[in-house]
């Protein structure tokens, strides 16, 4: 018999979906770990009571998350990403045949095991000979003299509460900033400029505090309760946003959901209420 998972946003919104069964429940050292069977979305990971991502959904989250940065960087040789547990932002990496290098940390091996386990769908490259995978605070990887430079960094962090608040602060997008080569990108989930106007504004400053240039993107995340999400690739001066990779993507473009050369265009447009509250 089904019944509904249902996730509270500040005691004023709530947003439920239909499950068919349960999975999978852990408690890991750094939280509550869930995979449950949903009719709409399919097996969805669920983290410390907050949908996280969904096999029928993801896409638009990950290609959103990653394809800009990819498409914008002067190197695409090594890259590093920090979360991203579920392997959908290593899967996106992976597609460019340029890169030669993928570093995913992840502070809990639950969330991967888990992933692996219960939605192979999502990540699709954990096999493949250039990803390697470190157990270890983000934070403190960045730190560490031995890991050398990056043409593109991508944080798929949750939401910046508790221990995940790290990864939005400005010693670590400082510490991610020496850790870019020349022409190097970070790419960042930035939160809903509609749900959490306030959290979206304090990462935005937090960002224009580290890099000269900070360009924030918008789509859509069905499973996120307000439906609009943000991203926001940051780097040096000269980092125009539409100056993509327009041939290197249209050759991948057959293979994407929700991503094209149209989209990122299109992404890039600010409302005008996230320029208005950004100033």
């Amino acid at each position: 018999m089904s019944d509904w998972y249902g996730e509270t946003f500040d005691d004023q919104v709530r947003y439920g979906v239909k499950v068919e069964r349960r999975l999978f429940s852990g408690q890991s050292e750094f939280q509550k770990v869930e995979v449950v069977e949903t009719t709409q979305w399919g097996r969805t990971l669920v983290l410390d009571g907050v949908l996280n991502s969904s096999e029928r959904d993801e896409k638009y989250y990950h290609e959103m998350l990653v394809q800009p940065a990819m498409a914008l960087a002067k190197s695409r040789e090594r890259v590093l990403i920090v979360g991203g547990g579920d392997g959908g932002a290593a899967r996106e990496v992976l597609r460019h045949s340029d890169v030669r290098e993928c570093q995913l940390v992840e502070i809990d091996r639950m969330v991967i095991d888990v992933s692996k386990a219960h939605l192979p769908t999502i990540g699709t490259a954990w096999d493949d000979p250039r990803l390697a995978v470190h157990f270890e605070d983000g934070t403190a990887f960045v730190r560490r003299p031995d890991v050398g430079s990056f043409g593109v960094i991508i944080v798929d962090g949750t939401d910046p509460i508790g221990a995940g608040a790290a990864l939005f602060e400005e010693r670590f997008l400082g510490d991610c900033r020496k850790r870019l080569v020349p022409g190097g990108v970070l790419a960042i989930q930035t939160e809903s400029p509609i749900l959490m106007p306030e959290v979206f504004r304090a990462i935005q400053g937090a960002l224009r505090g580290v890099f000269p240039s900070v360009s924030p993107c918008f789509g859509p995340v069905p499973i996120y309760a307000a439906g609009v999400w943000s991203y926001t690739v940051a780097g040096e001066e000269d980092l125009d946003p539409l100056s993509a990779d327009r041939d290197r993507m249209a050759e991948l473009e057959p293979g994407f959901h929700y991503y094209s050369n149209a989209i990122h265009r299109a992404a890039f447009t600010v409302p005008p209420f996230v320029a208005r509250a950004l100033g």
